[in-house]
């Protein structure tokens, strides 16, 4: 799922807890007959139930008010005051809703007026500040190439290339134009950087070795309905997000001009819960890092102390991250120094039927290696590319980039659409001891019923697992 949809469901969420807050404070101090208005004097008011309710509804009006007034729509082509004007308007409406409310429902209000100026005083001031500091923010990760989503334009009319050149000149949009889709182009160079990378009968290739988040139709769904979900068919076997451009459909995703790009729903989960297992995964994976110090001094003097002491503590690999995206995963080295060199003459030790390598005889692999494959200790250093971003704690395995150009099935590439992990359904089932086929069946498992809870279920399931040390090698 695209990252700013995590964002989005974010920010409706704490601009709603900014005005439960708010309200809640306000009543406290100016609605109840309080002589003082000290900490201790606000804090002792007993609040009601039914009022407790009364305000969570507040928060939940305040949402769908903020939509209407367009404050989580793409803001990032507007006039810099049109969001500060848009929310003082929102914020007036919310505090007339509120404070009449509480009126029509009795609320001890010895200062209404008062009421209303610090709902409206602070929850627009609080709002307001946190969306220009999120939005500096922003601009400038985005201007730095940083958090950039890669974008593939079908289709090279007027449509797709005001798309390009909304791109390609708003770099704070966030997207990186990658290139165009069509069967044919006069003049594939344009003046935004654009060109013609693949034709409808070659994406499929071009999807499988480069990095592409989301791919955006500009063609007349109509007129070439054919090409369209040829498009889509191929998208949807690797697990790439769709948006169709149109200026008919309603959306609140991004406009580029006056059109709408309207997502498709590819098997999509849930803002919040994405967003949830983020914050999951950095909590756990520094909380681990810290609490593992004293372990990774230890593995690491062991290493060190070993026969073949010459080489690095880290096994150092690239590895092919979420839709393709290389990245350096990090683990504790098991092998010898030139384990990478003498895959090739071991190829008839793989007891494995795809393209991956596992052998439980592998002579390549170290006596202290041995011991940390077993407990699985060596696995411990991908906590720091779950920090980092490039992995989750639950997830697909990462695949060395040999072993991913050896997939021959499109669907298997599904797994790609979602972050690694360090662990999934292949670690608590088996892990080695499982065919290969098993294994990619398991992973598409994983991204077509992904739930918090599942992720849950793994990690418990992932600990007997490794103490029984079944299927490790």
């Amino acid at each position: 799922m695209n990252a700013r949809r995590y964002l989005l469901t974010a920010l409706k969420t704490y601009d709603a807890l900014v005005i439960v807050l708010s309200f809640a404070a306000a009543l406290a101090i100016a609605g109840e007959h309080v002589q003082e208005t000290t900490a201790s004097a606000v804090l002792s008011i007993r609040l009601e139930l039914y009022k407790f309710l009364f305000i969570l509804a507040v928060g939940w009006v305040s949402h769908l008010v903020l939509g209407s007034f367009g404050l989580y729509d793409s803001k990032r082509l507007d006039v810099w005051y049109r969001e500060p004007v848009d929310l003082l308007f929102a914020m007036l409406v919310i505090t007339l809703i509120a404070v009449t409310a509480a009126w029509v429902a009795r609320f001890e209000m010895f200062a209404p007026a008062l009421v209303a100026a610090l709902l409206f005083g602070s929850a627009y001031v609080v709002t307001l500040s946190s969306r220009m500091v999120l939005r500096w923010l922003l601009r400038h990760i985005r201007r730095a190439g940083r958090n950039l989503n890669h974008v593939l334009i079908v289709g090279t009319n007027s449509r797709a290339r005001s798309a390009a050149r909304e791109v390609s000149s708003n770099p704070e949009l966030g997207c990186h134009l990658v290139g165009f889709v069509d069967e044919s182009w006069h003049d594939p160079t344009l003046a935004t950087g654009g060109r013609l990378v693949a034709t409808f009968d070659t994406l499929r290739d071009y999807l499988r070795e480069n990095v592409v988040d989301e791919v955006i139709i500009c063609i007349p769904v109509k007129s070439l309905y054919d090409r369209a979900a040829r498009v889509m068919e191929a998208c949807r076997e690797q697990g790439v997000n769709v948006r169709f451009m149109s200026d008919v459909f309603a959306a609140d995703i991004a406009v580029f001009e006056d059109y709408k790009l309207v997502c498709s729903v590819l098997g999509q989960h849930g803002a919040a819960a994405l967003l949830l297992k983020r914050a999951t995964d950095i909590v756990i994976s520094a909380c681990l890092l810290i609490a593992c110090t004293p372990l990774f001094v230890v593995v690491a003097t062991f290493i060190k102390l070993g026969r073949d002491a010459d080489g690095p503590v880290f096994f150092v690999q690239e590895r092919v991250g979420r839709n393709k995206r290389r990245f350096k995963l990090y683990k504790f080295r098991t092998m010898t120094v030139d384990a990478e060199a003498r895959r090739t003459e071991l190829e008839h030790l793989n007891e494995t039927a795809g393209p991956t390598f596992k052998a439980r005889s592998d002579p390549r692999v170290t006596r202290i290696g041995r011991i940390l494959r077993r407990t699985s200790i060596d696995e411990l250093p991908q906590l720091i590319n779950v920090l980092l971003g490039d992995m989750s704690l639950v997830g697909p395995r990462p695949l060395p980039v040999l072993d991913y150009a050896g997939f021959r099935s499109d669907r298997h590439r599904k797994r790609l659409s979602v972050r690694p992990g360090i662990t999934c359904l292949w670690q608590v089932e088996g892990r080695s001891s499982i065919p290969f086929e098993r294994w990619m069946e398991l992973d598409l498992k994983y991204v077509d019923d992904w739930s918090l809870w599942l992720d849950f279920k793994i990690l418990l399931k992932t600990i007997p697992a490794v103490v029984r040390t079944s299927g490790a090698s």
